[in-house]
């Protein structure tokens, strides 16, 4: 190898953590981008149904849907749900445990004969992933859309 190769190759070398720097940073804020541009699509998630991958057992029936309704919960049902767990680290962030426990919430009342213990105790864990998803993206959702309606004074 010439000192020429050499020299070249460490300037790659050199240049790569810069540009992999930059990459993720570009690709950081595009990943955001993205995910409040979902966000913002999200108002369907308000209300809907969740169909099971695996049915669950509340009462003796077969239960292989769920109808959730974030319209429906009242705030103290919304602070208990953000209440469960240990607290998320970030600010604007809640954890799957309390995105699920808001899910429960926006669910319990909706389904007759399926109650906030059948939901949380007889999920599969497909369903689950969903669910929190689903109350991830609701959060994330309200909290933008709440953005909107406060100023400054």
């Amino acid at each position: 190898m010439s000192k020429d190769d050499k020299r070249e190759l460490n300037e790659v070398a050199e240049a790569a953590p810069q540009a992999s720097e930059q990459e993720e940073t570009a690709s950081a804020g595009e990943s955001l981008e993205s995910v409040r541009e979902a966000i913002m699509k999200a108002s369907a998630v308000e209300f809907g149904i969740l169909t099971l991958a695996k049915p669950i057992l509340a009462r003796g029936e077969e239960v292989k849907e769920l109808r959730y309704d974030f319209r429906k919960i009242t705030g103290r049902q919304y602070i208990q749900a953000l209440d469960v767990g240990a607290p998320s680290r970030a600010m604007n962030a809640i954890t799957n445990e309390q995105a699920f426990e808001l899910f429960i919430a926006a669910a319990k009342n909706l389904n007759d004969g399926v109650d906030d213990i059948d939901i949380r105790d007889r999920m599969g864990v497909d369903d689950v992933i969903q669910a929190v998803r689903i109350g991830k993206v609701f959060f994330g959702w309200k909290a933008l859309e709440g953005d909107k309606r406060t100023r400054r004074m």
